[in-house]
């Protein structure tokens, strides 16, 4: 993996910050996702990687068991070595997307041609770390980093004369907005770590299977899915569809919604 200096360049503190700071989104999106954790990037690097962590080592490393009586610790043991092992055992890097939330400026542009034509772009980049083209976790003594493939192509994309509108009002509202991503783990290389701005780190390569942005007043501002990606819902829609008999307008017995 060739990690070029100049897309790659990062600043650790302010990006980690930021993804691990809180942020404004509308209640409802926010009590419906589910964040990844520090714990969470690390067990899907260890199972992407076809590697089974020695969890005593994690467990002896952290709260609660470092915080727990002596004479409870050996239950405490033994209780998260079944939550880690059930963990890593249930995570299935095809389907268990990490999600992860930071904040983001937009920059709406507009663009005219020799012919007059009118286009327009939306450069996104990262608060803290504008330059940055992956995600930093801290986990215990170690660094792992998620690297989004074509993370730059799809944060420069061109967008539409309404959305153009819509985001460059949002903007003169709030310099500040909320990203949500979600990633499919796609390879994780446990050979070593590679020097990055001068700090070990491991790399977790993944997909982008979605972006939002929101405002800080809760409104979708920007979106994005992968082409390759079919949602759950899709899915079983399309199969309902499969399923119905040549010539008939019927998909079967569906329950009604209401």
């Amino acid at each position: 993996m060739n990690f070029s200096k100049a897309k790659l360049a990062f600043c650790g503190a302010f990006l980690l910050a930021s993804l691990l700071a809180g942020f404004s989104i509308s209640t409802h999106a926010q009590t419906r996702i589910k964040f990844s954790s520090t714990e969470d990037v690390a067990i899907a690097f260890y199972k992407t990687g076809n590697v089974v962590p020695n969890f005593e080592s994690w467990i002896k490393a952290r709260p609660p068991y470092n915080e727990t009586p002596w004479a409870r610790r050996e239950m405490m043991m033994e209780q998260e070595k079944s939550r880690l092992q059930l963990a890593y055992k249930n995570f299935n890097p095809e389907e268990d997307f990490l999600v992860v939330r930071t904040s983001v400026g937009l920059d709406p542009q507009e663009h005219t041609d020799e012919k007059g034509v009118k286009t327009y772009t939306l450069p996104i980049t990262f608060t803290e770390a504008p330059e940055a083209l992956y995600f930093p976790y801290d986990f215990m003594n170690e660094r792992i980093v998620i690297v989004p493939h074509k993370l730059d192509i799809i944060m420069n994309g061109n967008i539409s004369s309404n959305q153009y509108e819509l985001v460059k009002e949002a903007v003169r509202v709030s310099a500040k907005n909320t990203m949500i991503v979600r990633l499919k783990p796609i390879k994780a290389d446990l050979s070593k770590p590679y020097k990055i701005d001068g700090m070990d780190q491991w790399a977790l390569t993944a997909e982008v299977v979605s972006m939002e942005v929101w405002s800080q007043q809760g409104r979708l501002l920007w979106e994005y899915t992968a082409p390759w990606y079919v949602s759950p819902n899709t899915k079983k829609l399309n199969n309902l569809f499969e399923e119905r008999p040549t010539g008939s307008n019927e998909i079967g017995a569906v329950k009604p919604l209401f």
